[in-house]
């Protein structure tokens, strides 16, 4: 979960998830705000949008609202931010 390709990194945490989520949340949720500005022709808005769709399933969100992981994802140490209504997925 710690490999320089972010792509690794949520897929490697998305695995770790199953049997360590206390492990690969701070993980999913640094992948979530620090490649919020980056160039989504490297690919990085996938692993933003993967990285949120785990996250999304573990706490039970069905309706995709981002701001809803607000919370949880404090509880870890991460500081998202609040995203405006009809924010993207």
């Amino acid at each position: 979960m710690t490999h320089d390709m972010p792509e690794v990194c949520v897929v490697a945490a998305g695995q770790v998830m199953a049997w360590a989520p206390d492990k690969a949340i701070p993980v999913l949720g640094k992948l979530v705000v620090e490649w919020l500005r980056k160039d989504p022709r490297k690919g990085y808005v996938a692993v933003r949008t993967e990285a949120k769709a785990r996250l999304y399933d573990h706490f039970g969100i069905k309706d995709f609202d981002q701001n809803k992981l607000i919370e949880p994802l404090k509880a870890f140490g991460i500081n998202l931010p609040r995203q405006p209504e009809g924010g993207s997925f």
